[in-house]
């Protein structure tokens, strides 16, 4: 079911009109909180907030994709990963621009079984693994790009810079990724620096809307800014 690549305007718009139209499953997740308090983890936090999962919603998972596609060449016919898919909407995206091969991981087995459903619905081919990204035993760069919405570091310090680090050891062309704007000199620092990167840029500002999915949330919504970067390996 890949979208045929009439123009770039057309690209943007239909990848953005299917992902809307399969994002009625995915805000299944927000209601996980729900269903956690009956299953709490022997630390007593639910998976969900440990795991910080906020869904990506279709308009920045398109601007993301498309960017990859339209500007870089970075999916259609390259062997994609997306960490910490969720709902799957990155890998979909990917998969619909005419990826090869598509993984989603992710530790947390509810969002892969929506994820699975997603793919299904939509007629696509995806590779869906349980695992938690630190642990993944992929070695070498054995996928060209990674997509990812990782976990903004709030809850857990680091998380976001642990995706990362796994990203750029195994992808031998392009990861892209979304980080809080206010982090933006500690990502770029650590992404040379620390992880070796070529080349670390913000490709565009966006606005992530956060629902109120836990108990520490006090607003029904919050906008926050993050940064759509692209790292090259």
């Amino acid at each position: 079911m890949a979208i045929e690549m009439l123009s770039s305007i057309s690209l943007f718009c239909n990848l953005e009109r299917v992902l809307i139209g399969y994002g009625k499953k995915s805000r299944e997740i927000s209601s996980f909180e729900d269903e956690a308090q009956a299953t709490r983890k022997p630390s007593g936090k639910s998976s969900t907030v440990e795991f910080e999962q906020y869904p990506t919603g279709p308009h920045i998972a398109s601007r993301m994709l498309y960017m990859a596609e339209n500007s870089f060449d970075d999916v259609s016919g390259k062997i994609v990963a997306d960490f910490g898919c969720g709902c799957g909407t990155l890998g979909l995206a990917a998969a619909l621009l005419g990826a090869e091969y598509v993984s989603g991981i992710d530790i947390d087995s509810q969002s892969l079984e929506i994820a699975s459903q997603n793919a299904e619905d939509l007629e696509l081919d995806i590779n869906l693994i349980q695992c938690d990204i630190r642990n993944l035993g992929w070695r070498g760069k054995i996928v060209d790009t990674v997509v990812m919405n990782p976990p903004f570091g709030t809850r857990k310090k680091g998380a976001d810079m642990d995706f990362l680090f796994v990203a750029l050891k195994v992808a031998s062309q392009a990861v892209y990724s979304l980080h809080k704007t206010t982090t933006r000199d500690h990502v770029k620092r650590a992404a040379l620096r620390d992880f070796n990167a070529r080349n670390a840029e913000v490709l565009c500002e966006l606005r992530f809307d956060v629902p109120q999915l836990y108990k520490f949330h006090k607003k029904k919504e919050v906008d926050i800014a993050v940064d759509l970067w692209r790292f090259v390996p």
